[in-house]
């Protein structure tokens, strides 16, 4: 479970019309169980504001302003396509998407990185010292890798995943086109 992450239930999906949002509760890395017609804004530490358009967010380095920060978060969409397909290690994984985005987890930061159908990402990079396989199982980080979190333009974490560390640079990850913007002592 993320420190603090708590549920917001005073929003629910009651009215909401279709069956993308399922009648069983969702697991949230651990033994909490969120019930999907009361789940609408979960926050991360008590006072924290957000967009109900992320179930959950994160405060990261800004890519437009390195010096400052801005909230990043999941959308709802990408939390049901997890928990409905069973994601475990994903789903787990944010928990590494957290200590990248926060102020100390990020090593690298590039902008411009384009992938199929996302243009002009941010990718944060970071080395974190274990990896989830599943909510309950933690192990040591893949050899040579490192952790990527993309996010789009408008704050949306659109992916996460380990990549292998380039070979010149084992602090840059292979494939990596993007411009370098953080840290600036390394551009």
């Amino acid at each position: 479970m993320f420190p603090g992450l708590r549920v917001n239930e005073t929003s629910d999906f009651s009215g909401h019309q279709g069956s993308d949002i399922p009648a069983r509760p969702a697991q949230l890395l651990g033994h909490n169980s969120i019930d999907y017609p009361k789940i609408r804004t979960v926050l991360l530490y008590e006072g924290d504001a957000m967009s109900t358009r992320w179930i959950v967010t994160f405060s990261a380095i800004d890519p437009k302003n390195p010096a400052e920060t801005w909230n990043v978060g999941l959308p709802e969409w990408r939390w049901r396509v997890l928990t409905q397909k069973r994601h475990e290690s994903k789903i787990a994984q944010l928990r590494l998407v957290e200590e990248i985005l926060k102020t100390g987890g990020t090593e690298r930061l590039y902008e411009g990185w384009s992938r199929s159908d996302t243009d002009d990402c941010a990718v944060y990079v970071g080395c974190p010292t274990r990896n989830w396989t599943s909510p309950s199982i933690e192990t040591p980080p893949p050899k040579n890798c490192l952790f990527l979190v993309f996010v789009l333009p408008d704050g949306t974490i659109d992916d996460w995943t380990w990549r292998p560390c380039s070979e010149d640079d084992p602090m840059s990850p292979s494939g990596v086109k993007g411009k370098l913007i953080w840290p600036k002592n390394q551009i």
